[in-house]
C-alpha cells in the first residue's frame, strides 16, 4: 500500500484476517536484504469489517536500503507466518512483500519521467550473424534452434544456465528501427559483463563485454546508433556480488592461480565474507555461484 519511504518515515500496514482464522494477535517481521531481522511490530487490532479482522500496524526504517516483511498470525492452538504467496504450508524463497528506503532528499532524474523504456535480455533479442565469439572461458551449450525452449532445472539436476541462443549487440543494433516504431525513448539492457551464465548476473569480469554478445567495439557501435535515434541506454550493473567463475573470485581455476577464493592474499580477497573456509562465505539469496 506504500511505495518507496525515507530514514524515520512511518509505514502503516492493515491486514484482513478472515474472521475464521481468530486471530489472536498480529505480528510483522520485518528483514533486511540479507535475512537478519529488524524489527517486529506487533499489529493492534482495528475493527471488524464484513468477514475480516483488520489489525494495523507501523514501522520506520533507521536506513536506506532494502526491506522484506512477512506477517505471523497467532491462534487459541497455536499460529503460521502468512507470506506474499502463502503460508508456512507453501512457502518459497523469497516470496516476502518488499519495500525501499532511500536517503533523504533522493530525486529520480528528468530524463526518466515520462520515458518508454524497452527491457531486453540481450541473449534472447535477436542474433545477427559474422560475430567472433571466441574467447569464452567457461562451459557453454549453444541451441543452434532460435526457436527452442531453453534449458531449465527440469532438464538438469544440477542446470548450470549455461545454455545460450546467441543474441548479440549487433542484433539490438539491426532492431533499432523497430523500436523506433513503438516509440521507445530508452533501452535497458540485462548485464552485458563477461559472465559464466546466460542471464549475466554472476559476473566474470567487470572490464570486459561477454564475447558472446560482441566486443566493445560493437557495443560502442549499438551505443553510437541508439544515440543517432535519440534512445538512451541504460545497463544493469551487478556490483553487490560476483559470480564464483570470475577472475575476483576464481573457485575454478579458469583466471589462473589468483581470486578470492584460492589466496588469501588476493587483492579481491576482501571482497568477500568467508566464514571458518574458503567454501562457506555469504552469497546472494543462498546462490554459491554469485558470493556477494
Amino acid at each position: 500500500p506504500f511505495g518507496t519511504r525515507v530514514p524515520g518515515q512511518d509505514c502503516v500496514l492493515h491486514i484482513h484476517v478472515p474472521y475464521t482464522v481468530q486471530a489472536k494477535s498480529v505480528e510483522c517481521i520485518l528483514q533486511a536484504e540479507n535475512g537478519a531481522q529488524v524489527q517486529t511490530v506487533t499489529m493492534e487490532y482495528a475493527k471488524k469489517m464484513g468477514a475480516y479482522d483488520i489489525f494495523r500496524g507501523t514501522f520506520a526504517m533507521d536506513t536506506p536500503g532494502l526491506y522484506f516483511y512477512y506477517f505471523h498470525i497467532s491462534q487459541p492452538f497455536g499460529g503460521f507466518r502468512l507470506f506474499k504467496q502463502g503460508d508456512d504450508t507453501n512457502m518459497e524463497a523469497g516470496d516476502l512483500w518488499q519495500v525501499s528506503c532511500v536517503p533523504e532528499g533522493f530525486q529520480t532524474p528528468d530524463w526518466a519521467k515520462g520515458a518508454i523504456i524497452y527491457q531486453i535480455f540481450p541473449d534472447r533479442f535477436y542474433k545477427a550473424e559474422g560475430v567472433d565469439t571466441s574467447g569464452a572461458k567457461n562451459e557453454r551449450v549453444i541451441h543452434e534452434n532460435w526457436s527452442e525452449r531453453p534449458f531449465c532445472h527440469y532438464d538438469y539436476k544440477e542446470y548450470k544456465c549455461n545454455d545460450y541462443f546467441m543474441g548479440n549487440f549487433r542484433g539490438i543494433e539491426q532492431k533499432i528501427p523497430y523500436l523506433k516504431s513503438l516509440g521507445v525513448t530508452h533501452l535497458y539492457l540485462n548485464p552485458i559483463f563477461e559472465s559464466a551464465e546466460n542471464h549475466r548476473y554472476c559476473t566474470s569480469d567487470y572490464l570486459k563485454t561477454d564475447p558472446y554478445l560482441g566486443t566493445i567495439d560493437d557495443f560502442k557501435s549499438l551505443c553510437n546508433a541508439l544515440h543517432q535515434n535519440d534512445i538512451k541506454i541504460l545497463i544493469d550493473g551487478v556490483f553487490s556480488h560476483t559470480g564464483d567463475d570470475s577472475i575476483y573470485f576464481n573457485k575454478y581455476g579458469h583466471y589462473g592461480d589468483g581470486g578470492a577464493y584460492n589466496d588469501k592474499n588476493s587483492p579481491y580477497y576482501d571482497w568477500y565474507t568467508f566464514k571458518g573456509s574458503r567454501d562457506k562465505y555469504e552469497c546472494w539469496w543462498g546462490f554459491k555461484t554469485l558470493p556477494n
